[in-house]
């Protein structure tokens, strides 16, 4: 099975984007930071000045747990 990406998450609701985050993203501070991006559609800057983070950590982050929940997305939309 293909890994989706991002753009895959355009057809699904705030909900589910957010149960995925919740359970694939294993680390609180990581979900609220893939949730301020995905959900809230904040900046890396933005991100980083609410988490007091750099922005190169918050790429980081998102992009270390991005492939981990979007393995999840086609496996969602068939149920």
């Amino acid at each position: 099975m293909a890994t989706a990406t991002i753009h895959n998450l355009v057809d699904m609701s705030r909900s589910e984007i957010e149960w995925l985050i919740t359970e694939y993203c294993f680390v609180a501070r990581d979900r609220e930071i893939l949730k301020s991006r995905w959900l809230d559609g904040l900046t890396f800057e933005e991100i980083s000045e609410r988490h007091a983070i750099s922005e190169r950590q918050a790429k980081n982050i998102i992009r270390k747990n991005r492939e981990r929940v979007l393995t999840h997305v086609d496996r969602l939309k068939l149920h």
